[in-house]
This record gives C-alpha cells, sequence and structure tokens, in this order.
C-alpha cells in the first residue's frame, strides 16, 4: 500500500499536469485564433491589391529570419537539445582557460537531451525547462567561480561534448595565436576585479 506522502505527492503531481495542460491548450485555441486572424488579413491585403503574393512571401521570409534571431538571444519555452551522433571534440581547455576564461559556459545556453533529462544526472532550470540553471551574472551554475572550470565535467552534456570554440568568432578572435575576442576580455576584467 502506497505511503501517504507518495499519495499527496501523486495527487499534487496531477493538480499540476491538470494546470499546464489547461494552459497549453488555452494557448493552442488562442494561437488558432491568432493564425485565423492573420490568414484573414492577408488574404484581404491581397484581394485588395495592397501588397501582392510575392511581396508577402519577402516579408514572411525577413521577419522569419528576425524572430529566428530573437528566438537564439531569447528563451521561449521548454527547448531539448536533438543531440545527433557526433565525436566527443576535444580542446585543450586547460591552455586555453586564462584568454576564454570558459566563455562557452557564460555566454550559451545549454539545453539537455530527452535522454539526459531522463537520467537525471544534472538539473536543470525549473524556470527554463530543460536549460542548464544559470546564476544571476548569466554564468552556468556548474562552473566554478573560482577556479572557472567545469564542475560535471565527466558527466557533461553532450552539447557541451561537442561543442568546439575553435571557430567561434564569438570567443576567439584568433584562436591557434590564443587570442580571444573583445566581448570575453571583457569578461576576464570582470573575473579580475572580483579577485
Amino acid at each position: 500500500m502506497p505511503s501517504p506522502e507518495s499519495v499527496a505527492l501523486e495527487q499534487m503531481t496531477r493538480r499540476a499536469m491538470m494546470t499546464v495542460y489547461t494552459m497549453i491548450s488555452q494557448r493552442i485555441r488562442d494561437h488558432h485564433h491568432a493564425s485565423s486572424d492573420i490568414a484573414a488579413l492577408i488574404d484581404l491585403l491581397i484581394a485588395n491589391g495592397t501588397i501582392s503574393y510575392q511581396e508577402m512571401v519577402e516579408r514572411r521570409k525577413a521577419s522569419e529570419d528576425r524572430l529566428a534571431k530573437a528566438r537564439a538571444e531569447n528563451w521561449e519555452g521548454p527547448q531539448l537539445h536533438v543531440s545527433a551522433p557526433a565525436p566527443e571534440v576535444r580542446i585543450d581547455c586547460d591552455s586555453r582557460q586564462h584568454a576564454c576564461q570558459s566563455a562557452c559556459c557564460r555566454l550559451y545556453r545549454v539545453n539537455l537531451t530527452a535522454e539526459e533529462v531522463r537520467e537525471g544526472q544534472v538539473f536543470w532550470d525549473l524556470a527554463v525547462p530543460y536549460a542548464l540553471p544559470r546564476r544571476p551574472n548569466g554564468d552556468c551554475v556548474y562552473l566554478d567561480p573560482t577556479t572557472i572550470k567545469c564542475t560535471i565535467w565527466a558527466q557533461r552534456p553532450s552539447v557541451c561534448r561537442q561543442y568546439s570554440c575553435d571557430k567561434d568568432d564569438q570567443v576567439w578572435a584568433d584562436f591557434n595565436g590564443i587570442i580571444s575576442t573583445d566581448r570575453v576580455k571583457a569578461l576576464t576584467q570582470i573575473v579580475r576585479e572580483k579577485k
């Protein structure tokens, strides 16, 4: 027989899931209404000769590009990392961290794969589902603020294992010369000022 605690937890989980599903259903209905309104407006604009179909297609492409850029910079909902089979990238981080200050752990959001979520070896941010939690300054919580090294290196997510900074122009002005970008140099300055 289940314990009273497990029964209470199950009831609480069911209520929470009902709330989530209700919210999702409402958002889907809202999306369908908005889509219908937009389609009707586009049809009307084309029928009245205000815009041509080709102009609409071109504007839509420009809007998609703008929104894709905004999505890359801002979180817009639960996102899992889709991990295609790929070898682990080997970068000599120890010889570069003095210059890069682990910029990859500070500049980029890391989303877990569905398998990593199920395994539960690393925690994700409850406020930003399936992404590694971040400190108020933007650093990954698994980045040690003193050593600037990953504290879960052996269990780091696949996106971290497959990432290579060698061609990342947000990190390196010159990868081979170990010259970081101005943005990363600013991170380095912030770290030095904290010490």
